[in-house]
């Protein structure tokens, strides 16, 4: 700053009322030099942001340390006039031992964007990007479904904007992770993949996201994602007016390696009754599964990810039945379970196939239904090699009336519903099957009496899969329909579900 800069600028709240000094004195005296001019992002600021180098008289704060010296309209008497706003300022930490420490200057940014978003270079700088901020972070606000956030919302979502590269960058990021395809991490090395990106780019200046840094844009996926959580749980909160809102949903599982993880998440409805979200929070590794210890994840999970306790956030949960005392440890009041495990064992144990989880021993022996089972699958695994499914239509078309349609393998162990899903195609194809196997002499053989059986099997499969699937009632908006219920039922004794299934007006999804 040059002697002219600072004759120019005179302090005039910076001296005492009765002192007449000249004005060259006073900014000699009381403006020291400013930050290095290296700093070209934030040169603007202090060109009118000035440090103070000692301290001010009859001044009862001793913690200023810069001045605004933005001039101001001159007053009526043609005097100069200026901000004087005097500020306290921080210290950034020295990037290396034993350097200079750099002054912040956010404050005196803020003060030149509100106070002199005409009069001063950086407080109109400030205004510009603040609008472009807020533009970005409406677009992507749009693009992630949320189109009514607004105010401090928007200066979160501002948060989020990134350069073209960045963005380009991230897409191919957001590719990798979100696609319904399984993409090796090779495919960001292939000459071809890269050829494809620059075509549809800017040529040879496109971004191109490498194997080697995928990775750090995984973890910047992670945290983008992370910041939408406390976003929209903010957003929620206000809307719930500090109520807890949120169903929580867990479910532990263990993988073929005997690994135990636990997997949890939250329900709610959108914002606007736009969408019902299920949002998973973590995919943990567990080592130990009791009620107290998934109790004391979902705790830590919660005021790590949302920033908030359990229960801010959290007004009732649903588990498995085996897993109905993780409600109890939170102090829930009502221990609800997914009654969709119950009408499944009802399907299964129909068909001799329950179990005891650990000891795998028959509940309900039935080694015949079991034997059953298991050829029908064998049969319906039989078509899935070879021009052998292009036979069997072939067969159908030439009998006539009969569906061309392929037999759904039970591979999902888990849902008694796949086997129904089984048993159901096959008897469908019941004609074609005889044919098939009187011409071609398969493997597997299906005799009057397991057609017959087959049938019944299917009947009893087919009431408890349309049960299991009423009953999951964490599903898109069925989980409203339990409270509803429950608050309703205790006023009328002669309560009639369907009645109330009538009256309520589900809003699309």
């Amino acid at each position: 700053m040059s002697d002219q800069d600072q004759d120019n600028n005179p302090l005039l709240d910076a001296a005492n009322d009765d002192d007449k000094t000249d004005h060259n004195r006073i900014a000699q005296e009381y403006l020291g030099e400013n930050t290095p001019t290296k700093r070209s992002s934030t040169s603007g600021v202090w060109k009118d942001v000035k440090r103070l180098k000692m301290q001010l008289p009859n001044n009862n704060n001793k913690n200023f340390t810069h001045v605004c010296t933005v001039a101001l309209p001159p007053a009526e008497d043609g005097t100069p006039r200026f901000c004087n706003q005097m500020m306290r300022l921080h210290k950034n930490k020295p990037k290396t031992v034993g350097g200079t420490p750099s002054w912040l200057s956010t404050k005196a940014g803020d003060h030149l964007r509100i106070c002199h978003p005409v009069d001063s270079e950086a407080g109109a700088e400030g205004v510009r990007r603040g609008a472009e901020k807020s533009k970005v972070a409406l677009q992507t606000a749009m693009a992630y479904g949320m189109p009514n956030i607004e105010g401090n919302d928007i200066d979160s979502m501002a948060k989020f904007s990134l350069s073209k590269r960045e963005r380009s960058l991230s897409a191919q990021a957001q590719w990798y992770v979100y696609s319904s395809m399984h993409i090796s991490k090779s495919e960001f090395d292939s000459i071809w993949f890269k050829n494809m990106l620059k075509e549809v780019g800017d040529g040879e200046k496109t971004a191109l996201l490498t194997q080697g840094n995928l990775k750090e844009f995984l973890k910047a996926e992670w945290a983008l994602f992370l910041m939408f959580v406390k976003l929209i749980i903010n957003i929620k909160r206000k809307e719930a007016e500090g109520n807890a809102f949120a169903q929580a949903l867990h479910d532990g599982g263990t993988l073929t390696n005997k690994k135990k993880f636990q997997a949890l998440a939250l329900q709610f409805i959108a914002p606007k009754w736009q969408r019902n979200i299920v949002l998973t929070l973590a995919l943990t590794k567990s080592l130990h599964n009791k009620d107290t210890d998934v109790a004391e994840m979902w705790e830590q999970t919660m005021l790590q990810r949302t920033g908030f306790e359990f229960h801010k956030i959290v007004s009732r949960m649903r588990s498995d039945r085996a897993a109905k005392g993780v409600a109890g440890q939170l102090d829930m009041g009502e221990e609800e379970v997914c009654e969709m495990h119950d009408t499944d064992k009802l399907g299964r144990s129909a068909l001799g196939g329950l179990v005891r989880s650990r000891a795998k021993t028959p509940i309900n022996p039935f080694p015949e239904g079991v034997a059953l089972v298991a050829k029908a699958h064998k049969l319906g695994a039989y078509f899935g090699y070879s021009t052998r499914a292009g036979d069997l239509s072939a067969v159908g078309k030439g009998l006539g009336n009969c569906p061309d349609i392929t037999i759904k393998t039970d591979y999902n162990t888990t849902r008694i519903a796949a086997v129904w899903g089984l048993l159901h195609s096959e008897i469908r194809l019941n004609r074609a099957l005889k044919a098939y196997e009187v011409k071609y002499s398969p493997s597997w053989e299906f005799t009057s009496s397991d057609w017959t059986t087959v049938a019944e099997f299917e009947a009893i499969l087919n009431c408890t899969k349309i049960t299991s699937t009423l009953a999951q009632i964490e599903k898109y908006y069925m989980a409203a329909y339990t409270i509803l219920i429950k608050v309703d039922s205790p006023a009328r004794p002669s309560f009639q579900p369907v009645l109330l299934w009538r009256s309520i007006d589900i809003p699309a999804p």
